[in-house]
């Protein structure tokens, strides 16, 4: 049957109540954390569960934020960081005429709109996956992208660590590891 909330499959498989559904909701307008983060963190829910009910809820796939992911530079190429994180929503991956993009809701007829503005494509196929992912996936994508450019906010602990290992090392002119 149809779900009637996002998480109904959640309250049928027994991993939560509606009661906590409404608390997680309120602690979302407070903080402004996801309810899907918040269920994760304070009512120790399994993404995957998570995953499950917006995929059925939504009816299609469950996006899922994982390192590692090809960046798509023809796609984010002219887009601007600050407005998907705003706009909650990021193109993931092309796949012939069809262009793939992670967003928080693919019933936001508004949000799918713009999309279809800024990335002509023949098909779209919209999955749903939780701000936190969407918000991971563009910060990956775009910094990804400026590795060239030094940038001294959103440094990584890597970079970081690269750069101290770099001090470390005595010269070695002669030793060319590249």
């Amino acid at each position: 049957g149809q779900q009637l909330s996002k998480y109904d499959l959640l309250i049928n498989d027994g991993l939560l109540t509606g009661a906590e559904i409404e608390a997680a909701t309120e602690i979302s307008m407070k903080t402004g954390q996801s309810i899907e983060a918040i269920l994760m963190e304070k009512y120790k829910i399994l993404k995957p569960d998570i995953g499950r009910a917006l995929a059925g809820f939504y009816r299609t796939p469950f996006f899922e934020f994982k390192s590692g992911l090809p960046v798509p530079s023809d796609l984010i190429q002219g887009l601007e960081a600050n407005y998907l994180r705003n706009q909650k929503w990021v193109p993931i991956r092309r796949e012939g005429d069809v262009v793939f993009f992670a967003v928080e809701n693919p019933r936001a007829l508004d949000k799918l709109d713009d999309i279809r503005r800024h990335i002509p494509a023949k098909a779209y196929r919209f999955l749903v996956g939780i701000v936190e992912d969407i918000l991971k996936t563009i910060d990956y994508f775009f910094g990804a992208e400026a590795k060239e450019e030094p940038k001294q906010r959103g440094t990584t602990v890597s970079k970081i660590l690269d750069n101290l290992a770099m001090e470390a090392k005595p010269s070695q002119e002669e030793d060319e590891s590249e």
